[in-house]
């Protein structure tokens, strides 16, 4: 019982841990096309290279 347990508690984190990852390289992946579209627009660049700065501590910690 306390066996099937932890397997339960291993598969959970695991399940968990890769949605969180799917979620960040979504959100990185648009970023990037948000980055490209913004290039177009150089005042919404400072902007956006602001936020990078913010979620990069985040990113680091994922990767």
């Amino acid at each position: 019982n306390n066996f099937f347990l932890f397997l339960f508690e291993e598969i959970l984190f695991s399940i968990i841990f890769l949605l969180i990852s799917i979620f960040f390289f979504l959100f990185f992946f648009l970023f990037i096309l948000l980055l490209l579209f913004s290039l177009y627009r150089c005042r919404l660049f400072v902007f956006y290279s602001l936020f990078l700065l913010m979620f990069l501590p985040i990113f680091s910690f994922f990767l």
